[in-house]
């Protein structure tokens, strides 16, 4: 048998007897009703809906290796071919070969039924935490004989923050960082402020002793929390979000106990003994 007799063969395989009539005069007809334009983007919806219902399959995925994995069990259960994902130049090429597309809507169709395609894609890129700034779209001409897609998300990282975010985040750091020691410079007169000056030096060396405590019991509790998640079988950023949140607890539990401090009543203040003036001394 030639080869292009069996590749055809098997691309008659994907889609069932019963439908493709149907389906390629629904294509025909649809063709003829309305712009190519327009049909894409409702194919791009039809992508969107039929993704919501593989949202569980993605949700733990912490690389392009893994979401690949992932894909190709779902493609492979529903006999949609298979995907291949690449990152270059700041971008992550999807190739989506066998998707039978051509099959169900016939060749003249491709120009909008990729569309399906792309809002799957673009809906699974949603789930992993991508902004809006991230469009999946389809480069260079369907191949139909070779039944090959290649689509580009824009932006690098699954979990994507578009340029602005990863910006307003370093200035967030650097902001709280610079705040470290405003923080030590202050203290002094925030406790004599509330204590008062007699013993301000040893709450000031009680107060160093707790920093230096918690200095070391807090990357205690991070291995901890991390080694935890780890032996539940979560890696990369997955791993750390309990010690995220249980960081962020210890932080709102410091911060309503500051606010649960208060100047020293002044039934507790130390009586200073006036000192008396000096006596004139008259020279004789």
């Amino acid at each position: 048998m030639a080869t292009n007799n069996l590749h055809n063969y098997f691309r008659g395989q994907q889609i069932s007897l019963q439908w493709s009539p149907v389906l390629r005069a629904l294509a025909a007809e649809m063709s003829s009703h309305s712009d190519p334009k327009d049909l894409r983007h409702l194919f791009f919806k039809i992508g969107e809906r039929f993704a919501k219902d593989t949202e569980s399959l993605f949700r733990e995925v912490q690389t392009i290796a893994q979401l690949e994995e992932s894909l190709n069990d779902f493609w492979f259960r529903t006999n949609w071919g298979w995907v291949d994902l690449n990152e270059e130049n700041g971008s992550i090429y999807i190739t989506h070969q066998a998707a039978p597309l051509a099959e169900a809507f016939g060749d003249d169709a491709l120009e909008w039924v990729i569309g399906l395609l792309e809002g799957f894609y673009q809906s699974v890129f949603s789930v992993l935490g991508a902004s809006d700034d991230l469009v999946v779209v389809c480069v260079g001409r369907l191949a139909p004989e070779k039944n090959l897609a290649t689509l580009v998300s824009a932006w690098r990282a699954i979990c994507a923050h578009d340029s602005r975010a990863k910006l307003l985040f370093v200035g967030a750091v650097c902001i709280i960082l610079s705040m470290y020691g405003g923080g030590f410079a202050t203290i002094p007169a925030y406790l004599r402020d509330m204590f008062g000056t007699m013993q301000v030096g040893a709450i000031h060396g009680r107060l160093l002793t707790a920093w230096s405590t918690a200095g070391i019991l807090g990357p205690l509790l991070v291995n901890y929390l991390h080694d935890q998640q780890k032996a539940k079988g979560l890696t990369g950023a997955a791993a750390y979000q309990t010690v995220f949140y249980t960081m962020a607890g210890v932080l709102v539990v410091g911060f309503v106990a500051n606010l649960l401090v208060s100047a020293v009543n002044s039934r507790y203040h130390v009586a200073t003994t006036p000192t008396p003036a000096p006596v004139p001394v008259s020279a004789r």
